[in-house]
């Protein structure tokens, strides 16, 4: 069954349940979109996509440095997010990570 057959059964089940209304062919659109966005965001979820990190994962340190850069990030930066786990340096202070030689990013200024 594909999944245009799964949305036309769907479709029926609606329509059986409301025997008032008449289908008109933007409904069905607008309920395929629907039928459609569950399916990606159940998928995506399945998949792991939306994991909140555990209190076991969150970082004790304030700020985050590359040993290939010179520039240090908070945790929350963009461009931390880039930076390789085998590379990665953690400071608490911002005082610390100037001290060990970086210095601060020009987007997210610690």
């Amino acid at each position: 069954m594909t999944t245009r057959d799964h949305l036309w059964a769907i479709w029926a089940i609606w329509k059986a349940r409301l025997p008032h209304f008449t289908p008109r062919p933007i409904h069905r659109t607008i309920l395929a979109g629907l039928i459609g966005a569950v399916l990606v965001i159940g998928f995506n979820s399945m998949m792991g996509y939306y994991q909140t990190p555990t209190p076991s994962q969150s970082p004790t340190s304030s700020y985050i440095a590359s040993s290939a850069s010179v520039i240090f990030h908070r945790r929350d930066c963009t461009w931390a997010e880039n930076i390789l786990p085998s590379n990665t340096q953690s400071y608490s202070t911002r005082e610390e990570a100037i001290a060990g030689g970086h210095r601060p990013c020009r987007v997210c200024r610690p």
